[in-house]
């Protein structure tokens, strides 16, 4: 079938992406990706912050015939190794590379990589923190093979996605025994203390409200105290992570869990959920409650809510590097890394064929 009706679109700045929101969305909408922070509006919001004077590009394939976009991706341009110019991603959770499934997706890969490699100012594409084995990213390697253009794949960490199908009795029954007499136990014996319940916050007046004490939460933990200070507070992103939570929020995709204590607040998850999987961003609890195992009672009590209240999430996704406790929940372990590829130009691809001759000579000498 002809590609007649889909051309290219390339989009060379933030304020000209926000104009096309709309569509955008649109296509997150359709597309396989569950993150809703590949929403156009998270997108801008995350670059804003972190990125605010980087050079900007999408890139698009649209059908003018069915008037919507059928694939596109955001990378910005970075400096890698101090001489090259590279097209890397938004750091937000995964990378933003999005396809409709259902409209002849091969074709539209097969466009979007052309386009890439002929139509940006980049050396290299090189998107990071992705899932390997994705759909959508073996559809981009098996589509690189299939053109002949040599890249590479690497694998640089595991995320734990815990499956949430069935009922939380189903859950139970898949986890580690052990832990779960062991939770029951502590929340026995922490409610002993006090009262004890879940709270769960979606509405953006009441997470303005409770974020604040989110922060404070964190910043006392390892993440504060340490003198590069990992914690929010410490790199002054509260604005950032409140913004974000007011977006996710006004689409019902923001879950903020929270364990509280006779009305205090010990600890918290900043989550958020689309689709069929719900995202674990933040997580931390009060120092002085950690005999308890505040993560692990959370984790358990937000199993139960989620099968109860929102069965249509399956997926519980960890996001970042397995950590051993994890394995208490019989997670599915995701392969995490990066995909390499040089665009057209010249110095590009010369580049791209000393690192692929040289790195695993470098290697071998470590």
């Amino acid at each position: 079938m002809s590609n007649s009706s889909r051309t290219i679109k390339i989009i060379f700045s933030r304020e000209e992406f926000r104009g096309h929101s709309g569509s955008w969305n649109d296509l997150w909408q359709r597309s396989s990706s569950a993150n809703p922070t590949g929403r156009a509006e998270t997108i801008d919001l995350w670059c804003q912050t972190f990125a605010p004077n980087d050079i900007f590009r999408a890139v698009i394939v649209a059908d003018e015939r069915e008037n919507r976009w059928t694939a596109g991706i955001v990378l910005l341009k970075k400096r890698k190794m101090k001489i090259l110019s590279v097209g890397t991603s938004p750091r937000l959770t995964t990378p933003v590379l999005l396809i409709d499934p259902m409209d002849r997706a091969e074709d539209s890969m097969k466009m979007l990589v052309a386009a890439l490699r002929e139509q940006t100012v980049f050396q290299w594409i090189w998107p990071e923190n992705i899932r390997l084995d994705s759909w959508k990213w073996t559809l981009l390697q098996n589509m690189l093979r299939e053109l002949a253009i040599p890249f590479q794949r690497l694998q640089t960490h595991k995320t734990a996605v815990i499956p949430m199908n069935g009922t939380f009795a189903d859950l139970l029954a898949r986890w580690n025994k052990g832990k779960n007499s062991e939770v029951r136990r502590l929340l026995k014996k922490l409610g002993e203390t006090g009262h004890l319940e879940l709270v769960c916050l979606h509405e953006p007046e009441k997470l303005e409200e409770m974020l604040p004490r989110c922060f404070e939460i964190e910043n006392q933990s390892w993440k504060g105290s340490r003198d590069e200070g990992l914690s929010i507070i410490k790199r002054g992103l509260q604005p950032y992570y409140a913004g974000l939570a007011k977006q996710l929020a006004e689409n019902r995709e923001m879950f903020l869990f929270g364990l509280v204590l006779d009305g205090t607040w010990i600890a918290f998850q900043y989550d958020y959920a689309a689709k069929d999987t719900i995202f674990c961003n933040k997580i931390s609890y009060l120092p002085e409650y950690k005999q308890y195992s505040p993560g692990f009672l959370l984790h358990h009590w937000i199993c139960e809510y989620l099968r109860l209240r929102h069965p249509e999430i399956v997926k519980f996704d960890y996001v970042g590097k397995f950590m051993p406790y994890q394995s208490h929940w019989n997670p599915e372990l995701e392969a995490v890394g990066q995909i390499v590829f040089p665009t057209d130009s010249l110095s590009g691809q010369m580049t791209f064929f000393l690192y692929k001759t040289l790195m695993p000579i470098i290697r071998r000498c470590r």
